[in-house]
């Protein structure tokens, strides 16, 4: 049913592997905006997308530098997101989702737009109950998946060799790092 709905430019709330989140097809402006306006956030504002491997990235036109290549085999699929380049001189925050649901889900349709399901500014839901309302009421499915971590994904800046730490969350920055040390 899932499918059918980011298909249909749905939106969806989906468990990740680090919160519960509001996720569309890439492509589809329609759902994107629907999202920010189930959010109440800023018109325009990125967001993460979601891939169910290594070759939608070429495919999405994105550039990964060695050490981007280093720490993505390391830490993908997981809670790391990487902000890469692109082809049209811009970056996208893309992550390799964990989550077994997600990966056929994007296999069957498209990666995925990824924002945390709630409004801005609040805090990520763990728990399905979290979940406000008003969000739940404007979705066009909703999937339960028990309770989450809490702790959105790492992100971090890859678009120059060396790692710019952007937003700190499951994957510790400095594992990041020594795994750069260790293997660049």
């Amino acid at each position: 049913m899932s499918v059918e709905v980011i298909k249909k430019d749905g939106v969806i709330l989906i468990p990740t592997e680090t919160v519960y989140g509001l996720s569309c097809c890439v492509k589809s402006e329609t759902a994107i905006d629907r999202i920010s306006r189930i959010k109440a956030r800023e018109v325009g504002k990125n967001y993460i997308v979601l891939i169910s491997g290594f070759h939608q990235l070429d495919s999405m036109g994105l550039k990964m530098n060695e050490n981007a290549k280093i720490l993505a085999d390391r830490f993908w699929p997981g809670p790391l997101t990487l902000i890469l380049p692109d082809s049209k001189g811009s970056a996208i925050a893309v992550r390799y989702s964990s989550v077994a649901f997600i990966q056929r889900l994007i296999a069957q349709s498209c990666p995925l737009i990824s924002t945390s399901a709630n409004l801005s500014g609040e805090k990520s839901p763990a728990l399905f109950s979290e979940i406000d309302k008003n969000i739940l009421d404007k979705v066009d499915l909703a999937v339960k998946g028990g309770a989450l971590p809490g702790i959105p994904s790492t992100i971090v800046d890859m678009q120059n060799e060396s790692p710019n730490l952007v937003r700190q969350g499951a994957l510790e920055f400095d594992n990041v790092i020594s795994v750069l040390k260790k293997y660049s």
